[in-house]
């Protein structure tokens, strides 16, 4: 893969040094960049759903076990969190 390198502003203002392609090592360039950012998302994704089911575990078991951070008063999240439950079970049946 032949590649030359030049300055080129990037939509931020910043210079970077971007290789010049051929049209075919272009395409495999690109095809390679998306899937690095596919894998990104992927990673993140992932780890925004674990971190939102532990969220509700805990909520979860902090309910069955009548566990309270300030007694009587429940958080916003908590809140939240049963009036969503709620209107799915009610979507569900």
């Amino acid at each position: 893969m032949k590649a030359t390198l030049h300055l080129e502003k990037s939509p931020s203002g910043l210079f970077h040094n971007y290789p010049t392609f051929t049209s075919k090592d272009r395409i495999t360039h690109h095809l390679l960049q998306s899937k690095k950012q596919i894998v990104e998302f992927a990673k993140f994704s992932y780890l925004a759903i674990v971190l939102i089911l532990l969220l509700c575990a805990v909520v979860e078991l902090k309910h069955i076990y009548n566990v309270d951070i300030f007694p009587g008063i429940d958080t916003p999240f908590d809140n939240a969190y049963f009036a969503g439950k709620g209107a799915i079970d009610n979507s569900l049946l």
